[in-house]
């Protein structure tokens, strides 16, 4: 059923590269704005990162974290958190995702969600959890947007068929393959 296909993800390779110091507008106000990031080095970064040269990506992508680069700050966390090529530490991660998900960063964003929905390297908070997945979604993310969905059919505390339906249509409506599945398979159930 349905229920089974919820933990499918993309690969990091599969994702779009989230550039500059978008922000919203909480995030605006209560941070000052980043140095824009050399197109180059951040670029150069994220190809050593897909290419799993994680030495190369971290002498790239750490100045550019320093500089308030939210993508940058998101694949060092991703870095600590999985242990490529260091020491896994999601006390180092977590700092680096907090950063990039107040500048709007929505793969930061989804995985602060995931830590606290899991309880790890943070305390379990489902709240919290809902509070960043829903960030995610409102920003238009087709990801943050299906995320949501998911989150409202598989956590059964919030199991919500109506909220996961709207939120997989709009991520559907932007032709996100994934999300046109999942929604097709719940108008499916429905009847």
């Amino acid at each position: 059923g349905l229920a089974g296909l919820l933990l499918s993800r993309r690969r990091p390779e599969q994702l779009p590269v989230e550039r500059g110091p978008r922000r919203d507008a909480a995030s605006a106000a209560a941070a000052p704005a980043a140095e824009p990031a050399a197109t180059g080095d951040l670029e150069d970064g994220v190809a050593a990162y897909r290419e799993r040269d994680y030495a190369q990506a971290f002498l790239l992508l750490v100045p550019l974290a320093e500089r308030n680069e939210r993508e940058a700050q998101f694949l060092l966390g991703e870095m600590y958190r999985k242990g490529e090529g260091l020491v896994p530490s999601v006390e180092e991660a977590l700092p680096l995702f907090s950063k990039a998900a107040e500048a709007g960063h929505v793969r930061a964003q989804l995985a602060l969600a995931q830590m606290h929905e899991t309880g790890e390297g943070v305390e379990r908070n489902a709240d919290a959890a809902l509070q960043w997945l829903t960030r995610a979604a409102r920003s238009g993310s087709a990801q943050g947007q299906l995320t949501l969905g998911l989150h409202y059919i598989r956590v059964e505390t919030r199991r919500d068929f109506e909220q996961a339906a709207k939120w997989i249509r709009l991520a559907a409506d932007q032709h996100d393959a994934e999300a046109e599945y999942f929604y097709a398979r719940l108008l499916l159930e429905a009847e």
